[in-house]
């Protein structure tokens, strides 16, 4: 069977930085699976997960947000879910992926974004940043990224993230 996963990129927009993406940051251990997590200190989008047996995109998609961001943005999302986003469709040998764009208001993004030590932690970038993003795939993946003002991600990540940007202007 073909791999899965779906993902979102939130975005938002600040007085003082304008339209950011909100990134999350790989931390050193993985507490669903209860090990040492790969790739420590890369990001990827907001939300990030495997569709599941039976489930379509946009039932993954949601699942994801409530387990990775908690009911409360949850449930503002799912009032938004009916609004069209932009996808991205990634195809490779042995996998689809799917990501999502959503600009939200920054006031709701800060009230309703859920962080403990199973989500991890967020990294705010601008448009400008792309350009000094680093493929995550060319680190080691128990060592991960050891300086943190560097910013990795996948390539289907990085390709979705300057689709949203571009979206957002």
């Amino acid at each position: 069977m073909d791999k899965k996963s779906v993902g979102l990129i939130v975005f938002t927009r600040m007085q003082s930085m304008g339209t950011i993406a909100v990134l999350r940051e790989r931390g050193n251990f993985n507490f669903e699976k209860m090990k040492p997590e790969s790739l420590p200190g890369g990001c990827q989008v907001t939300v990030h997960g495997k569709v599941e047996e039976g489930e379509t995109f946009k039932e993954a998609l949601l699942r994801e947000v409530q387990e990775e961001l908690g009911e409360t943005f949850f449930n503002l999302f799912h009032l938004k879910i009916k609004e069209e986003f932009e996808k991205k469709n990634f195809y490779s040998k042995s996998k689809t992926v799917q990501t999502f764009s959503l600009l939200v208001e920054n006031y709701l993004l800060l009230k309703g974004v859920r962080l403990d030590s199973s989500t991890g932690s967020i990294r705010l970038i601008k448009e400008k940043e792309i350009c000094n993003i680093k493929d995550i795939t060319e680190f080691s993946k128990s060592v991960g990224v050891i300086d943190r003002r560097e910013i990795t991600m996948f390539p289907d990540e990085i390709e979705a993230l300057e689709k949203g940007f571009k979206r957002f202007r």
